[in-house]
């Protein structure tokens, strides 16, 4: 119910403006905190991403190096297959290593946001920003 400058209330048809505006700010802060929660796993998982290709650039720096060392053709030929073979088998781990982390991630990430939603359909509790990991 509303007040009037005179202090009467004026009954609203139908709906509390109120209620309204209070679901509106519990909607919206539940939908800052679940991307909070998604750019937190997408942290995770680019972080694992520039770790590897850090390590596979090292390589590349070593292999360069080792490369120029070789004193015959059968010798480099001998480096690069065992170079390739050795990138081949880091590259097929870590598509596995990120399948997984992407599954945790969006597991992760698809929790929370039951937890927001929950938590704004409910009204009983304000969504609550993810934990800083």
């Amino acid at each position: 119910m509303k007040k009037t400058n005179d202090g009467k209330t004026i009954p609203m048809p139908g709906f509390d403006t109120e209620e309204i505006s209070a679901i509106g700010q519990r909607s919206f802060a539940a939908m800052t905190h679940m991307n909070a929660h998604l750019f937190q796993a997408l942290v995770r998982y680019n972080g694992a991403l520039l770790d590897f290709a850090r390590h596979r650039l090292e390589r590349e720096l070593e292999m360069s190096g080792k490369l120029a060392g070789c004193k015959s053709p059968d010798e480099a030929a001998s480096l690069i297959q065992d170079f390739y073979k050795t990138a081949f088998a880091e590259y097929s781990d870590e598509v596995g290593t990120l399948m997984e982390l992407g599954a945790k991630v969006t597991s992760s990430t698809m929790d929370g946001i039951g937890r927001e939603t929950a938590a704004v359909i409910n009204g009983k509790t304000e969504p609550q920003a993810p934990a800083m990991n």
